[in-house]
């Protein structure tokens, strides 16, 4: 029974005056005002030293420390304000003559959101040594490192418990929901803070410049990033990464989908001779041009492969490979097989390194999270440029830009993320023994699994020639 204030009482009360009866729980009161927890001492410390080490101002050693707090988007409030209880759906059919009360009232809560006071925050640091090798040549080694806490995280806050994993993966629609914790909804995406990461890398930086003739930088990054959320989405919404088991987080940390072991960039300014001892139209036509590139390899970033819901043969009811209620991150099993093992052109995955035969319906795959690698990215840009001054105030510019000189296909690596592994048509046992709770392991495949897994399906665009003439004054 209700005690004190009951908001969903209250809000009953007025709802049938308009002719809705809705069974509405009492509800509970929330901390306050906002319906969360405040965090009052989101305070972000930061420490830096040099060291000039000979005091001659060729050798300096670096070091920082520093915490920094996350923005949330104001959109994910704004979701959950148009959902239940705050939105609820009925039926009104106007006329011009008195209108018919509200019919079929229905609410449905799809979102939710984790009311602890603690803020998204990442510990980042670093210690580097520079030394001049010559004049005006320097090289740069670093190591940089960073942890995040209370991460943006995502899960189904309706999930059906463990122990009901394995009926969960042969039902669906109303049957499956009688198994959650509130059996009258289906998933309720939740919204927290519950993810952590690390990240740790090796940095090296050369640069050098030629007196006024060139000048020319290089940087190599070797990294590894780990966490058990995503990082490159914060919007709160409950997708392939969410959380497979909210008890058990651990089973989610893996590479991330922004780990790229390995980054180069170099770029370079070249100005040709101007000729200067030349007449004037030598200058002005052959003379003072410049040509600057860009060059950057860099590993394909981590990816996740998922299973989408499960079916199986002749009368199976199969729909789930975990049977949590959320088929989305469903995982295979690993075979051993590199899972780019024979990358060739855009076909970046190899479709054996994962299988569904031994597979035990009702648990999670083996597959781990960022077990595979995107398409690496190689390209070069460069520019020929020349200027021309006119007294002293006008200049004019002329330039051939060419990107991707090469022309060399880089796939998009997105196309890639939570590359779906088919899980249709399975058979536990023979083809006259469809798959069931009392027969749950996976013993082989019917029909051809999807033909497209594994490849690219977009590429980044190919050589491109641009033209600029730009007058400034």
């Amino acid at each position: 029974p209700c005690t004190g204030s009951c908001p969903c009482t209250a809000a009953a009360t007025q709802l049938a005056s308009l002719g809705i009866s809705l069974p509405l729980s009492p509800g509970t009161i929330g901390p306050n005002s906002a319906l969360v927890n405040q965090n009052n001492h989101d305070v972000a410390p930061r420490l830096g030293v040099a060291w000039d080490v000979f005091g001659d101002g060729k050798m300096a050693v670096r070091a920082g420390i520093g915490q920094f707090f996350q923005r949330e988007l104001v959109g994910i409030d704004e979701s959950l304000a148009r959902t239940a209880p705050f939105v609820i759906n009925a039926t009104d059919v106007r006329t011009l003559e008195t209108p018919a009360p509200l019919a079929n009232p229905a609410v449905s809560p799809n979102a939710a959101k984790d009311p602890s006071p603690v803020t998204p925050n990442s510990w980042q640091w670093n210690v580097s040594v520079e030394r001049e090798l010559a004049r005006n040549t320097a090289l740069q080694l670093g190591y940089v490192g960073n942890t995040g806490i209370h991460l943006t995280s995502m899960a189904d806050l309706n999930a059906l418990a463990q122990p009901e994993w394995l009926q969960g993966a042969f039902l669906s629609g109303t049957a499956l929901n009688a198994l959650r914790p509130a059996g009258n909804f289906g998933t309720i995406g939740l919204f927290a803070r519950g993810g952590h990461s690390s990240y740790h890398s090796l940095q090296a930086l050369f640069r050098s410049r030629l007196g006024n003739y060139s000048s020319f930088q290089a940087s190599y990054t070797y990294s590894h990033s780990i966490a058990d959320v995503e990082l490159d989405n914060s919007s709160g919404s409950i997708n392939q990464e969410a959380f497979t088991n909210p008890a058990n987080t651990g089973i989610d940390k893996g590479n991330t989908n922004i780990n790229r072991p390995h980054i180069f960039v170099a770029n370079e300014v070249f100005y040709l001779p101007k000729f200067a001892n030349k007449s004037n139209l030598v200058q002005k036509s052959v003379g003072g041009w410049e040509l600057n590139s860009i060059i950057s390899v860099e590993s394909g970033a981590s990816l996740s492969v998922f299973s989408n819901g499960a079916s199986g043969v002749d009368a199976s009811t199969l729909t789930s490979l975990t049977g949590t209620g959320f088929n989305n991150n469903n995982r295979p099993n690993i075979t051993g097989i590199s899972c780019n093992a024979g990358e060739n052109g855009k076909q970046i995955l190899n479709p054996a390194a994962f299988t569904l035969v031994g597979y035990t319906l009702g648990t999670i795959g083996n597959a781990p999270r960022g077990y595979c690698v995107g398409p690496n990215n190689r390209n070069v840009d460069m520019q020929l440029a020349k200027n021309w001054t006119f007294h002293e105030r006008f200049n004019l510019k002329f330039s051939m830009d060419f990107f991707n000189l090469f022309n060399h296909a880089n796939f998009f690596g997105q196309q890639l993320e939570g590359a779906g592994f088919s899980a249709s048509n399975l058979v536990c046992g023979s083809a006259t023994t469809p798959c069931s709770p009392t027969n749950n392991v996976v013993t082989g495949q019917t029909g051809s699994p999807n033909a497209n897994f594994g490849q690219a399906s977009a590429v980044h665009p190919g050589r491109e020639l641009q033209y600029t003439l730009r007058f400034s004054f």
